[in-house]
């Protein structure tokens, strides 16, 4: 009888360029760059394959993009709910006078709701209520205030038409 030699398997294909400690970081700074998966695979000089294998095998990295992408988006939210409602800020300026005195001069400011961030937060986020209908508003109202006050007096003639569209049959 012949003898069988055994011969081990290699791994095939060469050796991972993934380190934890660098892909980890990078990958979450990236992608709350903004960066999208293929630009991140090329920043890491690897084949956007490669960045979905990595994905899979390696949960660290995973959760590492995934609260890359969410850590900027709550901070857009917050943004744009700032920008919707106004905020006050202070402005500090310093005055310098001929003899050499400097006096610091502190102002508080006020920056108004913006109309189309209003529009935008409404219609992305309480579409049921706003869809399209808001596009015709900001033709009409520039301030804030007055915005609000026209969306609910909107919202009550909404209501008052659907009422009276309740009894009414088409023929």
């Amino acid at each position: 009888m012949k003898k069988v030699k055994r011969v081990e398997k290699k791994a095939v294909g060469r050796i991972s360029k993934y380190e934890p400690k660098i892909h980890d970081n990078l990958a979450k700074w990236l992608a709350r760059d903004g960066y999208n998966n293929e630009q991140i695979a090329a920043r890491f000089e690897i084949n956007p394959s490669t960045l979905q294998r990595w994905i899979k095998e390696y949960p660290n990295l995973k959760e590492c993009l995934r609260k890359g992408k969410e850590e900027v988006r709550y901070e857009v939210e917050d943004t744009l709910i700032k920008r919707a409602m106004g905020y006050d800020y202070s402005k500090e300026e310093i005055e310098v006078h001929d003899d050499g005195f400097q006096k610091k001069k502190i102002t508080s400011m006020h920056v108004a709701g913006d109309v189309n961030a209003i529009i935008f937060y409404l219609r992305t986020q309480w579409k049921e209520k706003y869809g399209d209908q808001l596009v015709d508003l900001t033709k009409q109202f520039g301030e804030a205030a007055a915005m609000t006050a026209k969306l609910e007096e909107l919202a009550i003639l909404e209501k008052q038409a659907r009422d009276l569209n309740v009894g009414t049959t088409s023929g």
